[in-house]
């Protein structure tokens, strides 16, 4: 059985919807906005964290967990 233990989450804001996101690698983006996410396309790149919260809406804030035990998403 999966299981959290968050020690640091923050949050950035998305810049569209994540509904199918939750879990994944994202890595602050100061391409888009400062403060915004993008999701980690590369395999091997360097990320801020894992996502934790999916969203249907834009311009929201989601946690990220930057330190500690997270669920991920593969593929």
């Amino acid at each position: 059985m999966a299981y959290d233990v968050p020690v640091l989450d923050i949050t950035l804001m998305s810049s569209g919807t994540s509904t199918s996101d939750q879990y994944k690698a994202v890595v602050a983006s100061a391409s888009y906005k400062s403060g915004y996410f993008a999701f980690v396309a590369a395999r091997g790149a360097k990320f801020t964290g894992i996502l934790q919260e999916a969203s249907t809406e834009a311009d929201v804030g989601l946690k990220v967990r930057v330190a500690g035990i997270s669920r991920v998403a593969a593929g």
